[in-house]
């Protein structure tokens, strides 16, 4: 395990990108381990954990603008591809975010039934044998778009991407590529549970964070109304706004029916025991997943009673833990409880 000291020497010494995080970002395997590097250095200098230590904050700037460097390349396909599909041609434009699986581009709409000019967002994979994830994700997103077009869902919608469109793409290098096409976030001041842990590596607040666990918990719930199990509830998909404040549920491509076994798992997410054996998940499966989060999110700073509620929901035997709808309302209770009369507790969300 680095020291502080050991963590600014090596990023210092680093003369380009590639010297932390290896020579390309071409594949599934180098992205994750390069996200796990980032972060683990990212711990070690932030301010947070040194404070008042300038090499430190030195070295967190440094090692953030070599990631960046490091993963801009890997853009997958460049700005000005055109993408077509029944409904409409879109032109692709800069690279915005980068998941497990795919890359997430903004596009424009050419021409098309969609609404020409109109600005999207594109998620295409990296690698094509991730062509079934995506059509997982557009199935699941499919399904959350039919639930909250009924008038009792429809404030659902928020807490999902929104779907406009699905095709293929056959690329330069003869290989075809599923992709889907999603309405962009509204609004400023967005950053994921992996961007705000990173920031807070203590932990943060259990106050602050009941309000992004109790709107976990109403996205997961909506999503177990469709029969589906999200399959990847870790900190890089959940997204968060605090001002109004929203949570997203993103990642919607490990997802799978209700009785299923998951088509794929993420490298370092925390999963239970019963998708760790191969056996089919279930809505209680995600609720394990999201109190793991609780527990990483919270880290240092986790009560008693804080971990006590999460160690209820992390039982072996998935019979044995709350479905998410359930949930909804104890955690209501526990809130009043824990924390006294709701007030609003203004939350800065690092730089996303």
């Amino acid at each position: 395990m680095l020291t502080t000291t050991e963590a600014i020497d090596r990023i210092t010494e680093a003369r380009t990108a590639a010297d932390l995080f290896g020579d390309t970002a071409t594949s599934n395997d180098p992205v994750r381990a390069a996200r796990r590097r980032f972060h683990g250095l990212l711990q070690l200098v932030h301010p947070d954990r040194a404070p008042g230590d300038l090499r430190a904050a030195d070295a967190a700037m440094r090692l953030t603008a070599l990631y960046d460097a490091w993963t801009a390349p890997a853009a997958g396909a460049p700005s000005g591809v055109v993408l077509q599909t029944r409904s409409a041609d879109y032109e692709l434009g800069d690279l915005i975010g980068r998941g497990s699986i795919a890359n997430l581009y903004r596009a424009r709409v050419l021409d098309g039934t969609v609404g020409s000019g109109r600005a999207v967002v594109v998620k295409l994979p990296r690698d094509p044998r991730a062509n079934g994830l995506i059509e997982a994700d557009f199935e699941t997103l499919s399904a959350l778009g039919r639930l909250t077009s009924v008038a009792d869902s429809a404030w659902l919608a928020g807490y999902y991407p929104s779907l406009v469109d699905r095709g293929v793409h056959l690329g330069a290098d003869g290989v075809e590529r599923s992709f889907t096409v999603q309405e962009p976030l509204g609004g400023p001041g967005w950053a994921t549970l992996a961007q705000i842990h990173a920031a807070h590596p203590d932990g943060i607040d259990g106050d602050d964070y009941a309000w992004m666990h109790r709107r976990l918990l109403w996205a997961l719930a909506g999503l177990h109304r469709t029969g589906r199990v999200h399959g990847a509830v870790h900190p890089d998909n959940v997204l968060v706004c605090s001002d109004p404040r929203t949570v997203v549920l993103l990642g919607h491509s490990f997802s799978v029916r209700a009785g299923q076994v998951l088509n794929a798992t993420v490298d370092g997410a925390a999963y239970p025991p019963e998708a760790l054996a191969g056996r089919p998940v279930s809505g209680e499966s995600d609720v394990f997943q999201a109190h793991r989060l609780m527990l990483t999110m919270l880290g240092d700073r986790a009560t008693p009673a804080e971990i006590c509620f999460a160690q209820g929901c992390l039982q072996d035997a998935a019979a044995l833990r709350p479905t998410a709808a359930d949930l909804i309302t104890e955690f209501d209770d526990f809130i009043d409880h824990t924390y006294g009369p709701r007030r609003f507790r203004p939350f800065p969300l690092p730089n996303s």
